[in-house]
């Protein structure tokens, strides 16, 4: 996670800022925390002026239509707002990395393909059900966790939606007023996430062959599960993939078909191997601290902080000059009394008292 830049806001809503998780396109996500102390994962955009308000109008609705979701396949959404310049999209934070972080050349392990399809398939099922935007399904909204894949919903993809960088943002043809994106197309954008996660490689068009080393290149008679080191993808998982990338869309299976052909999950048993289980759960963002190493609460409270103590040392020095003058004023007092006192006392200041009359001399 980097640091909070100059141009970066510092507080959306009841959420402080901590820090830049990343960005989709043009748009930014940070990690923050709620005023409970929770960490979540805000998505930053612009509004068009001219059309914010139908713009936020939307954006509640589709806020209040994520209420529904599980959240077990999902990113929870949790608040939404805008100020001024910005609009923005609260989740919760759940630790893990992005499938766009999936180095090419380095795909996942083959058993986590079929629990990989089955969750995808019925995460954009709920979406679809739901009424918010299913696809596009990039790489950057589905995260590996510890307890399985988990789809970030794309929220506030809508006319109006500027990107931090000016551009429009990505539509699909319900965003853009065209007919409601079809299922065939989701099925397609998820077919290209698991080429990605079985070839460690984009996908490379519907006719894209399988990668080396899966059970669809070995002889018709063998399947995968005879390979001993279990690192051949499975002939039907290979299959899948084609079936949803086929350039027909009416020869796609459904969303409901490719969960079903996933098969069920194994009971007991973790998505990933223990390594990559480590590995996810080690990618956890830690909150950037500030180079006089205090604590980023500490350091977020620092000016108020400095703003209350330069107040108090204010108050105390005004107490003391208080305290100071009163004093003078009755030392004044006082040596103003005693002189007086003492020019009273003074026999030199007295009048004389009169003596008897001398004597005439006699004539």
């Amino acid at each position: 996670m980097e640091a909070l830049q100059g141009d970066d806001p510092r507080r959306l809503g009841g959420h402080r800022l901590l820090g830049r998780l990343g960005a989709a396109g043009a748009r930014r996500t940070y990690l923050g925390r709620s005023e409970h102390g929770a960490r979540v994962a805000v998505e930053v955009f612009r509004v068009e002026e001219a059309r914010r308000e139908a713009f936020l109008a939307g954006l509640r609705q589709e806020v209040a239509a994520a209420g529904a979701l599980s959240g077990g396949r999902t990113a929870p959404v949790l608040d939404a707002g805008a100020t001024p310049d910005l609009a923005w999209v609260a989740t919760a934070y759940r630790p893990g990395p992005p499938l766009s972080h999936l180095e090419l050349g380095a795909p996942l392990p083959p058993s986590a393909l079929r629990p990989l399809a089955r969750e995808l398939a019925e995460a954009l099922r709920e979406l679809r059900a739901a009424g918010l935007p299913a696809v596009p399904l990039s790489p950057a909204r589905v995260l590996l966790t510890a307890d399985g894949p988990l789809v970030l919903p794309a929220l506030g993809r809508r006319p109006g939606g500027v990107e931090l960088g000016g551009s429009e943002p990505e539509t699909d043809g319900s965003e853009t007023g065209g007919t409601e994106t079809s299922e065939a197309e989701a099925v397609h954008a998820l077919g290209g996430i698991l080429h990605l996660a079985a070839t460690g490689q984009p996908d490379g068009g519907p006719a894209a062959s399988a990668p080396p080393g899966t059970a669809a290149d070995a002889d018709s008679d063998s399947d995968a599960e005879a390979d001993a080191d279990g690192t051949a993808v499975e002939r039907e998982v290979w299959e899948l993939i084609e079936a949803c990338l086929h350039p027909d869309p009416a020869r796609r299976p459904s969303l409901e078909q490719v969960a079903a052909l996933a098969g069920p999950p194994e009971a007991e048993r973790p998505w990933l191997p223990d390594a990559l289980l480590e590995r996810v759960r080690g990618h956890d963002a830690e909150e950037p601290g500030p180079a006089d190493g205090r604590s980023p609460s500490t350091a977020a409270d620092a000016p108020a902080a400095a703003g209350t103590e330069a107040g108090a040392l204010q108050g105390a020095w005004a107490r003391k000059a208080v305290v100071v003058l009163a004093v003078v004023a009755l030392l004044a007092s006082l040596f103003a009394v005693l002189t007086l006192l003492l020019v009273r006392s003074d026999p030199l200041d007295r009048p004389l008292a009169p003596g008897p009359s001398p004597a005439r001399p006699s004539a």
